[in-house]
């Protein structure tokens, strides 16, 4: 495209894609074929419908599975100078009425699944006016919108002239989180989607003939930024997939070539790689993000003959901040930095680990309603993106871990939860796994939650389970420094609560972990007691002969002498493999006062 470094406008973007590809498809829609030029019209005619309604210069919401409606609304909103606010699927009532009191959106594109919730919440909200939906009856109907916005309809009293839009001018709003007040908001500009969209295509091997598949959440910036944009940027087909299960059928179906994913989807294809790899002829590449991958899964997709490369971005960056291709990769990095932005480490440790920080056009303007929360995290600006990492000399970026996922030890030594993670995850019968510390515990020490495949361990109790992969850690904790070791385990066969992209939930399973293992130690703990309190009665009961023995019940009732106080307390020390300090067998006068001085 020519002047490519010019485009800071999304809507100027979008009429130098429909001209140059005009007539490539775009979308396989049933049995409609929609080409580039078609979806511009599709566009204009949309915008001038909320023009005409009166939303322009507003903010629009959307939720929705992943669709070309979608993708009509996302350019007609921001072409009518209004600010285009996705909402996750997975989010309650109550958390999609905290986005739109927050953001004041007063209109929500969405589809059937999603029209109940909405009418429940525009029912007394104070900003929300209009559901526009891509399925149903009503007068709001997506449809309508489309042929009520011909240009030839629009009679010049209701037709709006736009101001020019400047490059700076929000266009985007990314929420991280619709469960609290409190939660973040991304603010992304025109230039800010622009320059990281131009600039990842100078290196990035994506072309004209890739079919791209869509499946990752379009409301998160991975997938409804990068994959959607830089695929039309390319003049690429897209096609969209929903469910997980069906991945392999469309990548056969559709002759799939490119695909963005998380960690966890490529898990999930590689244990069908028999299917995967009938497809590989036509796979061009797969990438990564959203989540840290495993580098030993980058090498098994190599064995299979697919190229699989990492990106690493956040939504702050518009999002991608580094990036590999199929010239320019290394096993265990996310890529190196792309053109026109600047990197650099801050509290670099001996390690030569820290905090990574970003500079360029694609760094956002800051979080909506919050000039704390945005002058946190931007200084003379640079983005401080609260990530934990390592340069080599070539450029390449290693992700260790989130600086606030950090477990610091007394000592100073830091430990990636992350790196370890991996590691574990590595285990045959190891679904996935969890490390943490209790801080009010022992903060020196050590464990991990172990997610356990149940058919690999099928027939055999937790004891055996548990006993089989300590086994298993043993060999990895022999690897790893003495700090760095797993303590002990709790194993479970519930998954871990992630995100969409595949991140853990590091809060919620952090609660519930400490609460099962301290649940556990307290029930191994009352099993021991219980144990010992028997093994010792025994021996009282053997030794004088008696019937029965309280545990409070004091010697001196028992008729002992000194003799026998010696034997009981050797066989005692013997059978529980213990040593009681002599001092203090004076002052036993009791089994219980013997239970409190071993515990």
């Amino acid at each position: 495209m020519g002047q490519e470094s010019k485009i800071t406008n999304l809507s100027k973007l979008l009429n130098e894609i429909t001209s140059k590809y005009k007539n490539r498809i775009l979308y396989r829609q049933n049995n409609d074929l929609i080409t580039y030029e078609n979806f511009g019209k599709l566009v204009e005619k949309l915008k001038n419908s909320l023009i005409n309604m009166g939303l322009n210069d507003k903010k629009i919401a959307i939720i929705s599975e992943n669709r070309y409606e979608w993708e009509v609304s996302f350019f007609a909103v921001i072409g009518c100078n209004s600010i285009f606010v996705p909402i996750d699927k997975s989010w309650s009532q109550t958390e999609i009425e905290n986005v739109i009191n927050k953001a004041e959106v007063e209109a929500v594109f969405c589809s059937k699944k999603y029209e109940e919730i909405l009418y429940k919440v525009k029912a007394g909200n104070e900003y929300l006016k209009y559901i526009i939906s891509f399925d149903s009856e009503n007068e709001d109907l997506f449809k309508d919108l489309i042929k009520k916005g011909q240009e030839d309809v629009l009679t010049s009293n209701n037709k709006l002239t736009l101001k020019e839009t400047n490059k700076n001018e929000t266009c985007l709003i990314l929420f991280t989180s619709g469960t609290t007040s409190t939660s973040k908001a991304v603010m992304l500009s025109h230039n800010n989607i622009c320059s990281d969209i131009i600039n990842v295509s100078q290196i990035f091997d994506l072309k004209e003939s890739d079919i791209v598949l869509s499946v990752l959440p379009l409301n998160h910036v991975f997938e409804g930024v990068f994959g959607f944009l830089i695929s039309l940027y390319k003049g690429c087909e897209r096609i969209f997939c929903n469910e997980l299960d069906e991945i392999i059928d469309y990548i056969h179906n559709y002759k799939i070539s490119f695909m963005c994913g998380v960690p966890a989807i490529y898990d999930y294809l590689y244990k069908r790689k028999e299917e995967l790899v009938l497809e590989k002829e036509h796979i061009n590449l797969f990438i990564s993000g959203g989540a840290k991958l495993n580098p030993e899964m980058i090498s098994k997709y190599k064995e299979i003959g697919i190229t699989l490369i990492q990106g690493y971005g956040l939504t702050e960056c518009s999002p991608i901040v580094s990036i590999e291709n199929k010239s320019h990769n290394r096993k265990g990095s996310v890529g190196r930095v792309i053109p026109n932005v600047e990197v650099k480490i801050k509290n670099i440790d001996e390690e030569q680990t820290g905090e990574l920080l970003v500079k360029g056009e694609n760094v956002t303007k800051g979080y909506f309603k919050d000039e704390k929360e945005t002058n946190n995290v931007i200084e003379d600006e640079w983005f401080n993106t609260g990530d934990l990492v390592k340069i080599d000399n070539d450029g390449y970026i290693y992700i260790l871990g989130r600086n606030k996922n950090t477990i610091v030890l007394d000592n100073g030594k830091k430990i990636f939860p992350e790196e370890i993670e991996m590691l574990l995850n590595n285990i045959k019968g190891v679904k996935e796994s969890f490390v943490f510390n209790i801080e009010n515990d022992d903060k020196n020490k050590i464990y991990a939650r172990i997610i356990y495949d149940i058919e690999i361990f099928k027939g055999l109790d937790i004891s055996h389970i548990k006993s089989a992969l300590l086994k298993e850690i043993n060999k990895i904790n022999n690897l790893l420094s003495t700090y760095k070791k797993i303590n002990d385990i709790i194993i479970d066969s519930k998954p871990l609560e992630r995100t969409d992209t595949g991140k853990i939930k590091r809060k919620i399973e952090l609660e519930k972990s400490i609460y099962e293992y301290s649940k556990n130690r307290k029930i191994a703990n009352q099993v021991e007691f219980n144990d010992n309190i028997g093994t010792i009665k025994n021996i009282f009961i053997s030794k004088l002969e008696i019937e029965n023995i309280e545990i409070d019940t004091e010697f001196t009732e028992l008729g002992m002498d000194s003799l026998d106080r010696v034997e009981i307390f050797l066989e005692i020390e013997k059978s529980l493999n213990i040593q009681i300090p002599k001092e203090k067998k004076h002052n036993i006068k009791s089994i219980r006062d013997i239970i409190n001085t071993i515990s």
